[in-house]
């Protein structure tokens, strides 16, 4: 049940995005430009909502190193929310959710099935490429999207913003208790 003290000041909330991409990651390496246009707009859309960025991260489709990162933004980071962009669709390469699944404590298997309806009314049956999910690791909210902005677009205004300090209040609650 919905009561208003369980939520907790957007400001006080502290988010890292974390981009999965083997061949932005390699011109990086080569010193060539990259944009990340879907971070870009992940990072600006928390922030409009009033959340603390906290940092940004980009790594090769490499379950060592995708996993490596996301314990890095809980644990050093600090960060209540991590979303990793790109790597969930059905490829080969498309690694992320069979990398972070495993390590979740905790799955909101609603956020999936909101995101897939909410897609199927954008993109049709299209949505069925995708492997969206969220889940709790370490009493941090991790989000698994796609490396489209509509995709960053849809799951932040219409899903996780709206929960946000409700779902990041009861993980800090959750912390307290052990």
């Amino acid at each position: 049940m919905f009561k208003p003290e369980h939520r907790l000041p957007v400001e006080d909330i502290k988010f890292t995005i974390i981009t999965i991409s083997s061949s932005r990651f390699s011109a990086l390496l080569k010193g060539q430009d990259i944009s990340d246009e879907s971070g870009n707009l992940a990072v600006r859309l928390l922030t409009d909502l009033g959340c603390k960025f906290n940092t940004r991260y980009l790594v090769p489709n490499i379950p060592s190193m995708i996993k490596e990162t996301v314990l890095t933004s809980i644990k050093r980071d600090k960060s209540d929310l991590v979303i990793t962009i790109g790597g969930t669709g059905i490829s080969g390469r498309d690694i992320t959710v069979d990398t972070l699944l495993p390590l979740m404590e905790k799955r909101l298997t609603s956020f999936d099935f909101l995101f897939f309806l909410l897609s199927y009314m954008q993109i049709g049956p299209d949505i069925l490429l995708s492997r969206a999910c969220a889940g709790v690791i370490k009493n941090s909210l991790i989000v698994c999207l796609p490396g489209s902005k509509k995709a960053v677009k849809l799951a932040i205004e219409r899903i996780i913003g709206p929960e946000l300090s409700h779902i990041i209040y009861h993980l800090r609650e959750a912390k307290r208790r052990f």
